[in-house]
């Protein structure tokens, strides 16, 4: 018996959810992270190369004790996103994501 292939979900659709992170929270986070902030670089390029490409702040934030509840949240986004429109196999969001700050006129 063959099994019919159920149809593709949609993979090039934008999507988004609203307050994944109350306003609250977001301050938290801006607070938490901006002192950690350094020059963002284009990866396998140094400072002095980056800067014509890529002019903004950043750091990588990875899961620990403080930051769990955010990669909690995320991952509660990220797959309900995933389930609703996209159809890939995701179980947890615990790769880490950037903080960037981008200043008026930054890239």
């Amino acid at each position: 018996m063959t099994k019919a292939l159920e149809p593709q979900k949609d993979q090039t659709r934008l999507a988004a959810i609203q307050t994944v992170f109350t306003p609250e929270e977001c301050l938290q986070l801006i607070a938490e992270f901006t002192p950690q902030l350094e020059p963002a670089l284009v990866e396998d390029l140094d400072l002095p190369e980056s800067v014509g490409i890529r002019k903004s702040s950043a750091v990588f934030v990875f899961p620990s004790k403080s930051t769990n509840w955010v990669f909690e949240r995320l991952g509660n986004a990220a797959i309900k996103i995933n389930d609703a429109i996209y159809g890939f196999e995701v179980s947890q969001f615990r790769e880490g994501f950037q903080f960037t700050r981008y200043e008026v006129g930054e890239y």
